[in-house]
């Protein structure tokens, strides 16, 4: 009798918390235990724990649903903070059009290097080198400016579509 009243009390708790199940298995499966919960003098061994194993797999199947619920949601919220927090090479680009170029093609007040076709990682060194005060020319000066508030992940976006230019 010890067992069947163990067994009653995951019943009841598994009946109240899940009243809001919306599959017809699980409503089936309810109904079944809770017809045992009221006559458990009458209930024989098995069929409790036929209703158990049934109750048991019900709410897995509850729960499994549930958590893939979660993770599509925390798949779409990932992918919303992806679009708002995506540093735009593009955007960044266009402070450096004036003395750059629309495509990178000129030299900066006719004294830099051309940046057009340059790689990616070039790019990161140079501009890097021009933020620590480690690399520059003429244009030294000038650029040590316009890098130095440039987080690493804004050089590496920048330096990715001055790249593909």
């Amino acid at each position: 009798m010890k067992k069947l009243s163990i067994f009653s009390l995951v019943v009841l708790a598994f009946l109240g918390c899940n009243d809001s199940a919306p599959e017809t298995k699980t409503e089936a499966v309810k109904a079944e235990a809770q017809s045992v919960v009221a006559k458990p003098a009458e209930a024989p061994i098995a069929k409790v724990e036929e209703v158990a194993k049934n109750l048991k797999n019900s709410a897995t199947s509850v729960i499994d649903s549930m958590k893939k619920e979660v993770e599509n949601t925390v798949e779409a919220v990932k992918e919303e903070v992806t679009k708002v927090t995506k540093i735009d090479g593009a955007t960044l680009y266009k402070t450096c059009v004036s003395c750059h170029g629309a495509s990178g093609e000129k030299k900066a007040l006719g004294k830099s290097n051309i940046i057009k076709g340059q790689s990616k990682k070039e790019l990161i060194t140079k501009l890097n080198g021009y933020k620590d005060g480690s690399y520059g020319g003429a244009m030294k000066g000038l650029m040590v400016g316009q890098v130095k508030a440039l987080s690493n992940e804004k050089i590496e976006a920048l330096s990715d579509y001055i790249s593909k230019l």
